[in-house]
């Protein structure tokens, strides 16, 4: 009853399982599972309050049961689509991998790519690479408004002119900017911080192309030549001092 399953719910009560009867938000929910408008609707013209009373997570849960009309049901009733008490909804990247109509649903509600969940500081790309969707990841890619640092970390340098156009700021903001949890000391790191000490040399070229600042400092007050040099980065090492010098 909670997903909506409102089919194999009837099938087991009427093979003997046992019943108990749902108080007014469970019905509630399990319509909107159900992908249910007509009653859904019904059930809020006698008590309004039910958008209200329901969990807050109704998106998530919508994009669990795999129906499109269940996800647009509850967006269109108002719930939010990056409300994350853990993940939020974009990431459940092995439904989304196989529903392309879920995630154009969620993406046209106002789904946010840029949103990381608070447990390992992942956007809706992040899981999609992790679980080894690529293509799911590569088509989140293509979205207009993603991240400076995705666009980074994945490769799309091709896609950095069009971040810094629409928001010159990620140039240097930090990624502690980024997050939703709170921040971390190692957090504030810029784009080009991060990318170098990850040792991604073509992007901190792209990064310095535009103007990246060079006098920027790792969290733990080491410089930029310092990090290439621990790190062995010995072509960055190279690109930093020939950027510096030719000031």
């Amino acid at each position: 009853m909670r997903l909506g399953r409102l089919e194999v719910a009837r099938l087991l009560e009427k093979a003997g399982s046992p019943v108990s009867e749902l108080d007014e938000v469970g019905r509630f929910v399990s319509l909107c599972m159900a992908g249910d408008e007509r009653r859904a609707r019904a059930m809020l013209e006698g008590a309004p309050d039910l958008l209200t009373r329901a969990p807050k997570d109704m998106v998530h849960r919508a994009v669990w049961t795999r129906r499109p009309e269940a996800v647009k049901l509850v967006l269109d009733l108002g719930f939010d689509p990056n409300y994350q008490e853990d993940n939020p909804a974009i990431t459940q990247a092995g439904v989304l991998a196989e529903n392309d109509e879920i995630l154009r649903i969620l993406l046209a509600h106002g789904a946010s790519l840029t949103l990381r969940d608070p447990w390992y500081d992942s956007t809706a790309i992040g899981w999609a690479d992790f679980f080894d969707y690529a293509d799911l990841r590569d088509r989140l890619l293509s979205e207009p408004g993603i991240c400076l640092f995705d666009a980074l970390d994945y490769g799309r340098l091709d896609l950095v002119p069009e971040i810094l156009a629409r928001d010159p700021a990620a140039l240097e903001r930090p990624f502690a900017k980024c997050l939703s949890r709170a921040a971390k000391p190692e957090d504030w790191q810029t784009p080009l911080v991060r990318m170098l000490v990850r040792g991604k040399t073509e992007a901190v070229r792209v990064l310095l192309d535009y103007g990246a600042d060079l006098a920027a400092r790792h969290p733990d007050g080491r410089s930029l030549l310092q990090i290439a040099r621990d790190q062995g980065f010995d072509e960055i090492a190279s690109l930093l001092g020939a950027r510096d010098n030719s000031k």
